[in-house]
């Protein structure tokens, strides 16, 4: 009788056990749970949004009566500035000679073929392989090379071949796409503010040598010949400046020759070289008057190789 009380008694005591071990593991897994939104709480932890949110403040303020400790940020994205609409391009700034002691550096004398752009001569221009009626500028453009030269050089204003071709066909009546004529030339000249008077070679050297002494300048048509300082031309218009009386010599500038352009020459090799078959043989430039200068050009068309003296401005 008394060991089944015993046991009895054991059993009670191992149930109760059992439900205090039971009773002690629910109150520390209700203590371990954290508070998310109960009363007595110090503070939130306040989930963040998603990863696509990389950026996080710490923050010492309260929301809604709330201590926060961390909050997502919203990240502003930078908008690209729109494109700056480009700037239309300048026009090419007019040359003007810098005042230096050799006069010679105040004189244009533009080439008028491709050949010596290509091997980037000082005056030459992109104007030689320009294509006009079919013909390219090189192979006819000596006369306004000339006229270019005189403008540049006399005025107090600039043009390149490329401008002077242009108001060549806009006001006289020349038709482009071959070698401008003798009086179209001359109309160029009163238009532009000039004065000139047109001839034949003299049959005295004097005569001649005393006409080129009174001119500004002097354009003239030269040809091959026997005693001819231009040997495989059957015709072409060069520029003659600042005769030198001491040495007989003009400064030449001559479109279509490197180892002629801007140099000293004797003026009797020019005399012996013109070119008797023609109409006309020269073209003296006597003055300028800017008053009569209906054109006074302010642009500078394509692309050319300066001296370094001959600076750019508007």
């Amino acid at each position: 009788m008394d060991d089944k009380v015993n046991r009895y008694k054991r059993h009670i005591i191992l149930v109760l056990a059992g439900c205090a071990f039971l009773l002690a593991a629910l109150l520390f897994i209700n203590q371990a749970e954290p508070e998310i939104c109960g009363k007595g709480t110090s503070s939130v932890a306040v989930q963040a949004t998603p990863a696509a949110v990389s950026e996080r403040i710490v923050l010492g303020t309260t929301v809604s009566g709330v201590s926060v400790t961390e909050l997502p940020r919203t990240i502003k994205e930078k908008v690209p500035k729109a494109a700056k609409t480009p700037k239309p391009p300048k026009p090419t700034a007019v040359p003007t000679p810098s005042v230096t002691k050799d006069r010679t550096d105040r004189l244009a004398s533009f080439y008028q073929g491709d050949l010596s752009y290509q091997s980037k001569l000082i005056w030459s221009g992109n104007w030689g392989k320009k294509k006009f009626k079919k013909k390219t500028f090189g192979s006819f453009g000596c006369g306004l090379c000339c006229l270019a030269n005189v403008y540049s050089s006399l005025t107090d204003y600039r043009c390149s071949p490329l401008d002077m071709y242009e108001y060549a066909c806009e006001n006289t009546d020349y038709q482009g796409g071959g070698a401008i004529e003798w009086w179209n030339m001359g109309a160029v000249l009163t238009k532009t503010g000039f004065t000139y008077i047109r001839g034949k070679k003299p049959k005295d050297y004097e005569d001649f040598q005393k006409m080129v002494q009174k001119s500004k300048a002097v354009i003239a048509l030269v040809s091959q010949g026997k005693k001819s300082y231009w040997k495989n031309t059957t015709g072409h218009y060069v520029t003659l400046f600042l005769y030198d009386k001491k040495t007989d010599q003009v400064f030449l500038a001559d479109s279509g020759s490197y180892e002629r352009n801007r140099h000293w020459v004797p003026l009797k090799k020019v005399y012996h070289s013109l070119k008797k078959t023609e109409g006309s043989q020269y073209l003296s430039v006597l003055s300028y008057k800017k008053k009569n200068d209906t054109w006074r050009n302010t642009e500078f068309t394509g692309k050319c190789i300066l001296p370094s003296n001959w600076k750019t401005g508007e």
